[in-house]
């Protein structure tokens, strides 16, 4: 893909994050081909990345994460701002290399050198079925 695998965004990530890119890229293409089945990949957390965030995903988990959804074929926004000439609001420039959204599932299955994370992708239309039957608003 030219460009690399990862979506051109405004905001800042972290290396950790940016050292993902490439597994993440793996995982999302294996996700897209498998049409809406699930894939799993194992994600790597050294013994001392024993802190866990807000959402309880260790430092290695979340810049794993955060890499899956950056993913250029997944990150809704392509970065920067366009005036609409009917109404004169600012709005955001929507990724036009989108082709899917991901649904990310972290299991129990762990061990010493990391966790299990399930991922499936769908066409964006359908990734919203899922938000319905789980009971999610938005």
């Amino acid at each position: 893909m030219p460009g690399g695998p990862v979506a051109n965004f405004t905001r800042k990530r972290t290396r950790l994050a940016i050292a993902f890119d490439g597994p993440a890229d793996v995982t999302v293409r294996r996700a897209i081909a498998a049409k809406g089945g699930w894939v799993s990949a194992w994600v790597p957390s050294p013994g001392w990345d024993d802190y866990l965030d807000q959402g309880g995903l260790t430092a290695h988990e979340r810049a794993f994460q955060q890499a899956l959804y950056y993913h250029r074929r997944v990150y809704l926004w392509g970065g920067g701002y366009v005036i609409n000439e009917r109404t004169g609001v600012r709005e955001r420039v929507r990724n036009p290399q989108r082709t899917h959204a991901l649904h990310v599932e972290w299991t129990d299955q762990s061990g010493t050198l990391g966790r299990r994370v399930r991922v499936r992708a769908r066409k964006p239309g359908e990734a919203s079925l899922w938000a319905k039957r789980a009971g999610w608003t938005g």
